[in-house]
């Protein structure tokens, strides 16, 4: 499981009826949440399983294309060589790909073997991963969501106030997603403010109009602010108490 990082974005009083309107959405089970796809919206391709099982689709495809690799593939799968040396040199700058995706024939015969009726499945998602790059620069969601979103996931455990939008993210705040929204209401101020489950670490705050940041900034861990601000989006300052003699918050 992530840690989750709290987050509350603030806006005008006046703006935050459109905000729900426009980029909330209510899931199966009739709960709210803020809906990421409704800023930045993830191509559906890239909504393919991530697994060891696609992996070994990705090595299989890359074996069948690979023109230097004559024991898995026909002839008519081969690509061009510059043109897949460029494709590896490019897989390679993603979080996704690792240099033992690149297999021997050995190899090959153990996913054959570990496969076997499925094996065109299997090869089939790695197929897919090498469209979705050269249709997306991605292979998968989970690349293109840290990069778009800056988290992973879409929210979670949303709540509405008066004023502000509070909601949950996987391990980072969604900052390269909360410019764009910016950018889509750029007569609104906003404010970000967020802090990791993990009490008084990975605090910041983030004013922005129309794209542009005018102030950001983060707090030292384990410092005053990082707790103040911890206290006031977490709501749990009542289990610790300051001591004295460190200059900053304890637990009770």
């Amino acid at each position: 499981m992530p840690n989750w990082i709290r987050n509350k974005l603030i806006v005008s009083n006046t703006f935050i009826s459109e905000l729900q309107k426009y980029h909330c959405k209510y899931d199966e089970f009739n709960n709210i949440y803020f809906d990421f796809n409704t800023v930045i919206k993830l191509p559906k391709e890239l909504e393919i399983e991530i697994s060891s099982k696609s992996y070994d689709g990705l090595k299989l495809y890359l074996a069948k294309i690979n023109p230097s690799f004559k024991e898995y593939g026909e002839k008519k799968d081969k690509w061009i060589i510059d043109e897949y040396l460029s494709l590896i040199d490019n897989l390679k700058k993603t979080r996704c790909f690792f240099d033992n995706f690149l297999i021997d024939q050995n190899e090959i015969k153990a996913i054959i073997t570990k496969y076997k009726d499925n094996i065109n499945e299997v090869e089939e998602l790695g197929r897919k991963m090498i469209q979705n790059y050269k249709d997306y620069q991605y292979m998968n969601w989970y690349d293109w969501c840290v990069d778009k979103w800056g988290t992973k996931w879409n929210s979670y455990n949303t709540k509405i106030g008066f004023n502000y939008l509070m909601f949950d993210t996987a391990w980072n705040p969604p900052i390269p997603l909360i410019i764009k929204l910016s950018k889509l209401h750029p007569n609104i101020k906003m404010a970000l403010l967020y802090s990791n489950e993990n009490i008084g670490y990975q605090t910041g705050f983030m004013l922005i109009t129309n794209g542009t940041v005018d102030l950001e900034g983060t707090f030292k861990d384990e410092s005053i602010d990082a707790y103040k601000l911890a206290f006031d989006l977490w709501d749990c300052g009542d289990s610790y108490r300051y001591d004295e003699g460190i200059g900053t918050y304890v637990p009770k």
